[in-house]
Formats: structure tokens, sequence, C-alpha cells
């Protein structure tokens, strides 16, 4: 048979994309709020007051600050200074390290390494989440899906650094780091429910990877298990609606 070049269907794209933003927004996020306004007047006079907040970054009271306006300069596209405020604020937390998993950590490497993607610095940002994959290693249960998640991050790295290759034998080596790093991350997208909307996105991840190498045939069978999962993400998010609505009392467990 002889391979034909595929395309991801404009249905299963659209899925993405929702996927895709639904992910992102739930990783960048400022006290609770979605991603920063820029017309809100709290994240304009944290920009107005950017030099006194950077020099007294490392207080308690400060570093929410310093969060808020790392974020708020990401937004404006300010990305070697809120690269830097981010890694200062990382940096006091690796100082104060404990045996409890913290979460702000965890969020600022994550936001970190995708400022570093948004500047085209895919070594830089591979190297944050690949810290964040020890730390989780390190803190989470052996089956996480958060481990999963590191490893798709990863993959992401190499793959964009492929995209701007012009070698082709290197581009050829860094697309399959990045295909490794994305098929590490599937046992651990694979064990709940819950990170099965990850699993599909990674598989789309495998896809293009594998298109981009010419396997059109191993691509074709990951685009359609991928299909699959969205399709049956969309059923029972469908089934969930008309139950919500229909007023019947559910088991739980049932």
């Amino acid at each position: 048979m002889v391979a034909q070049r595929i395309k991801i269907s404009p249905a299963t794209m659209l899925v993405l994309v929702v996927l895709a933003a639904a992910i992102y927004v739930s990783l960048v996020s400022v006290n609770g709020e979605k991603y920063p306004d820029p017309k809100n007047n709290y994240y304009s006079q944290l920009l107005e007051k950017e030099d006194a907040l950077y020099a007294d970054y490392k207080s308690s009271g400060a570093s929410s600050k310093n969060r808020d306006l790392a974020l708020t300069l990401w937004q404006n596209s300010k990305f070697e200074k809120a690269a830097t405020k981010l890694g200062e604020l990382a940096q006091a937390s690796r100082t104060k390290r404990t045996s409890i998993y913290d979460h702000t950590f965890e969020e600022d490497l994550l936001n970190l390494g995708a400022i570093y993607n948004d500047m085209g610095a895919f070594s830089r940002s591979e190297q944050v989440y690949s810290e964040l994959l020890a730390y989780d290693k390190h803190y989470l249960s052996a089956q996480d899906p958060k481990i999963g998640r590191d490893f798709n991050n990863i993959g992401l790295c190499y793959f964009m650094a492929a995209e701007s290759e012009s070698d082709p034998v290197q581009r050829k080596n860094v697309l399959n780091g990045a295909l490794y790093n994305y098929q590490k991350a599937v046992p651990f997208l694979s064990r709940t429910p819950e990170s099965r909307a990850q699993l599909a996105f990674n598989l789309q991840n495998q896809y293009l990877a594998l298109s981009e190498l010419g396997e059109d045939d191993r691509a074709l069978v990951i685009e359609q298990t991928s299909a699959s999962i969205l399709s049956q993400l969309q059923d029972q998010s469908a089934d969930k609606k008309k139950g919500s609505s229909d007023g019947s009392l559910k088991n739980i467990g049932s």
C-alpha cells in the first residue's frame, strides 16, 4: 500500500484547539483569575511599579505581585523581563524546599518554560521542564499524570526546535527526540479517565512528529486513536449535560 499524506480533519482540529486553549488557560493563572487583562488597573499599576517590585522580589509580600507582574510582562511580550522574574521566584522556592509538594513552584516552572518557548529558547525551556520532571518524580507517585505532562512538554520543546532546524539530518534527530518523549508520556496519561484529554492531545503531537518524519502509516494509526478518544470525550460530555438537565439523580459510581 502506498502511504498517502494525511491531514487532521477540521472537526478534530477544532476540538484540539479548544483542548489546547483549556490546558493553556489552566496553567497560566493569576490568583485564580484568567490571564492578566491589560485593561485592568491592577496590572497597569504593576507595570508602572516594575523597578520597585524587582528590587524587593525576595520579600514575601512582594512575591505574589512579582508573579502577577511576570505574567503581565509576558502578555505584553516583554519575555526576557518576565523570564527573569519567574526565574528569581523559582530560585527562591528552591532555597526553601520542604517535604511538601510546592504547587507555586510547579506553576512558576510551567510558565517559565512556556515563556522560553515563546522566545524561541527551546533548549532553556527543555531544561526547565526537565527540572520539573525530576521534581515531580521525587515528590509524586510513580504513576502520576503530571509526569506524563512533563514528558509531553519536553517533547514539544524538541518538536518546536526541529521546526527551526535547517539541517535535514539534525532535524530528523530532533524530531525523533520529540517522538521519544511523547511516547514516554503515554503510560502516565493512560491510567485515569481525567487524563484522557491530555492523552488525546499527546497522540496528536505524535501524529505531527510522525508526519514530519514521513512515517504516514504510523501517523494515521495514531491520528485515528486520538480521534476515537476525542469522540468518546465529546459523547461523555454530551451525556453529562443531558443528565444534568433531565432533573434525575445519579448514583455515584454507577
